[in-house]
């Protein structure tokens, strides 16, 4: 007999940082949620209860292309990665100066950030011919560099799951422009499965950044083109429900998610804004 789920329920909770350009990332530190703004390049930082009160801008100078960002609390300290200029960034969060310095470099086509089981900093490369996952200690002491499969095209971002393995949003290499899946793979980066979307209704349209709630082996995606934030097993990525729309919610191109679990708090940033929702 196959696993059976419950469906959540999502409940609006509030909105905030709105702007004209994309959120291009989004994290929570500690008691504050730090938002990478685009353009300007800069980070908006709120506090993390109802209401979500701007408390600073920090500007981001010296950067070219802030795609991504990641908090450890580990290190206390924030990653963000630059594509244009090919590095990873570090800016403390300890002090009020929030002083931003290279934290590695010569990392051609840095895409997107997570954090590994252990807490290492796992970055995805996104090259024209080939991909890779690297992993690197918080000192940037590479541990492991996984070349992806040829299958793979175009991936969007990954995390890791409980069990070591991997969750890639990707697009298949095909000429299909209908073959945006989510696949898993081995910690070794072979892939076990894909996502094969069993009706027109389950298609995927660029699924872009991926947030998981280990506790409930709950995974949530952010299906861009199609508006929504859509909720997999990330044991089996079996599909579960969509838990956010555009026609129940209004969000429009969910770009970044991260997922509060001690709040069931899953924050969507989009282009204009970023909402909040409470997952039950």
């Amino acid at each position: 007999m196959g696993r059976i789920y419950l469906s959540v329920t999502s409940t609006f909770i509030g909105r905030f940082c709105n702007t004209r350009y994309s959120n291009h990332g989004i994290t929570i530190v500690e008691d504050k949620i730090y938002v990478l703004v685009h353009q300007p390049k800069r980070i908006k930082v709120y506090e993390n209860q109802i209401g979500f009160r701007f408390i600073r801008d920090i500007e981001l100078n010296g950067t070219n292309w802030p795609n991504d960002i990641i908090y450890s609390n580990k290190s206390r300290n924030v990653y963000i990665s630059d594509y244009e200029k090919s590095c990873i960034w570090v800016m403390t969060t300890t002090t009020g100066e929030h002083r931003l310095t290279k934290w590695l470099d010569n990392v051609t086509e840095p895409n997107t950030l997570s954090l590994t089981r252990e807490g290492h900093l796992l970055i995805l490369r996104q090259g024209d011919l080939v991909n890779h996952l690297e992993t690197y200690t918080l000192n940037a002491t590479l541990i492991r560099r996984l070349q992806l499969s040829e299958k793979i095209r175009d991936p969007r971002h990954v995390v890791q799951t409980s069990n070591g393995n991997f969750i890639i949003s990707h697009k298949l290499n095909s000429l299909s422009p209908l073959s945006w899946v989510i696949s898993q793979l081995t910690n070794d980066a072979r892939i076990i499965k894909s996502v094969i979307p069993r009706n027109e209704s389950e298609r995927l349209s660029y699924p872009g950044h991926l947030t998981l709630d280990t506790d409930s082996d709950r995974l949530f995606v952010a299906d861009y083109y199609n508006y929504r934030v859509i909720m997999f097993d990330s044991t089996d990525l079996s599909w579960r429900q969509v838990v956010v729309s555009k026609e129940k919610n209004g969000i429009e191109f969910p770009h970044r998610l991260v997922y509060d679990a001690s709040k069931r708090h899953l924050f969507v940033a989009q282009h204009a804004n970023v909402s909040v929702y409470e997952i039950n």
